[in-house]
């Protein structure tokens, strides 16, 4: 199902953060995305790297704030930095982000 949704235009999709929705698609789960981290994505779209970031620390901190750390907001917010530095080509940034998903998933267990 990633692999289909992927292909299906020339929009870059991140197979992780696909792969989470279906989870909580599948688990019954309502998904929601803020109008910010929607924002975040498309500027990510559109290559405007520094734009996404201040999109995705805004909605970051606003779901720490309001929700927790174990929010499906906050974790696709942690995707959406992810995906941010991937595409940014900046690896090792997106390496940080990836041990704080990581870390937000041992404390939901």
């Amino acid at each position: 199902m990633v692999a289909l949704a992927a292909s299906r235009d020339d929009t870059p999709i991140d197979a992780q953060h696909l792969g989470y929705h279906i989870e909580l698609f599948e688990s019954g789960h309502v998904i929601r995305e803020s109008i910010l981290s929607m924002r975040a994505r498309s500027m990510l779209r559109e290559a405007k790297y520094q734009s996404t970031e201040h999109e995705l620390t805004a909605a970051l901190k606003a779901a720490r704030r309001y929700l927790d750390e174990t929010h499906p907001e906050t974790r696709g917010c942690i995707l959406g930095f992810i995906e941010l530095y991937e595409a940014w080509n900046k690896p090792d940034e997106a390496a940080k982000w990836r041990a704080k998903l990581r870390q937000a998933e041992e404390a939901e267990e």
